[in-house]
């Protein structure tokens, strides 16, 4: 009864006090739908408890649980579980063939001489299989915790790889706006550049008619100039800023 009290704890019932009959918590008398719902309880534990009261103290059922997993995952390919299989509904670990330790290739984390198909699994064979295993991930992995047993490979390669695709949809993110601050500040250039108001256009129109002035005045070196050109030059300009001044004083008339 000690190997099933997990059982017989979930199902709400304890031993009475004549020591036979079944009752629940409370006290009072267990009923059918008590004793079905034990049933249901014992049928998910190993069935070895029958024959082992101390299976758990042996192996924990956290360690038996990790036991199963690993089984699922690396039943085919891990000397772990050489001459181990499950039982029906994976309720126990049986094994599939029988082996004299004379021979040199049985499980080596058996501790008897022999076992024979068939046989369960015992709970300390059980507990170093637990430990062969950990040894195996220890080794691949030495900075995986021990605590809460077996790490889940899985969940570390999909942790790795979502924190890779935010580091480089931050980099993608980051270069998008530095290209589009960049590309902002060229529009804006090209843009004013672009921009034409009358008043640039008469100051456009200015400097033109003051460069041919220029040319006219000085269509030679410095020694041919003389005084007609200088006059010529200081009558141009002076009519070209007139000019500049009428066009501003009738746009902002206009405006």
């Amino acid at each position: 009864r000690s190997g099933y009290a997990p059982a017989f704890a979930a199902a709400g019932l304890k031993i009475g006090p004549d020591g036979r009959s079944l009752v629940r918590l409370d006290g009072k008398p267990a009923g059918p739908e008590d004793y079905a719902r034990l049933q249901s309880q014992i049928a998910s534990m190993p069935a070895a408890l029958g024959r082992r009261p101390d299976f758990f103290s042996i192996v924990s059922p956290e360690h038996y649980a990790d036991l199963k997993r690993g089984y699922k995952e690396k039943k085919d390919d891990d000397a772990v579980y050489k001459d181990v299989g499950t039982t029906e509904g994976d309720r126990d670990f049986v094994h599939t063939a029988s082996c004299d330790k004379l021979s040199g290739d049985c499980n080596k984390s058996v501790e008897k001489a022999s076992y024979k198909k068939g046989d369960f699994v015992a709970p300390e064979d059980l507990d170093s299989m637990w430990g062969a295993l950990q040894k195996e991930l220890d080794a691949s992995s030495p900075d995986q915790s021990r605590e809460g047993g077996l790490p889940n490979p899985g969940a570390a390669r999909s942790d790795l790889a979502r924190q890779k695709a935010i580091e480089m949809a931050k980099g993608i993110y980051d270069d998008s706006r530095s290209d589009k601050t960049e590309t902002a500040a060229t529009s804006s250039k090209q843009e004013a550049e672009r921009v034409v108001t009358p008043v640039s256009q008469a100051v456009a129109s200015v400097r033109k008619m003051w460069k041919s002035a220029t040319t006219l005045a000085f269509p030679g070196s410095a020694d041919a100039q003389g005084s007609g050109n200088g006059s010529l030059l200081l009558a141009v300009g002076a009519a070209a800023f007139a000019a500049l001044g009428v066009g501003i004083c009738f746009l902002r008339r206009k405006g």
